[in-house]
């Protein structure tokens, strides 16, 4: 009697079972996203910030080298004990990134009238600052 991943298998690759292609369908059938809280951002900035102030890591022209991303998630793992690999982290780091530039974007905008404040670390606005800001970048509206 098949299983239903023998079953899925064979309809997505045919009847051709090589022990290859099994090994790599359980592992993506496996393989979850990682979930990223609060906590764990805050320790990769820390770790990001250590990195970047002692030089104890190298970068290359684009970016972060591979065994500085490896140093970052083992020492990330650690901490949380968790099992964050390095793609993990890469990952991590766009997204930050990603959302720092737009923030930084959104701040630095005169038209819409969006306030950083510093006692609740959190962005300030009205409803009609934020009314203009989805009329002129209705992708953003979600």
């Amino acid at each position: 009697m098949a299983n239903d991943w023998q079953i899925s298998f064979v309809r997505r690759f045919g009847s051709s079972l090589s022990s290859i292609k099994v090994r790599n369908y359980l592992v993506m059938a496996n393989r979850q996203h990682t979930r990223w809280s609060p906590t764990m951002d805050k320790i990769l900035i820390e770790l990001l910030l250590d990195h970047t102030v002692n030089s104890t890591s190298r970068m290359s022209n684009n970016g972060w080298e591979c065994e500085t991303l490896s140093m970052m998630a083992r020492e990330l793992n650690q901490r949380l004990n968790s099992s964050v690999g390095d793609g993990n982290v890469r990952s991590r780091m766009k997204t930050l990134k990603r959302d720092y530039i737009a923030v930084k974007e959104l701040l630095e905008s005169t038209e819409f009238g969006f306030s950083y404040n510093q006692q609740t670390k959190c962005i300030d606005a009205d409803r009609q600052a934020w009314d203009a800001y989805f009329r002129a970048h209705p992708a953003n509206d979600t």
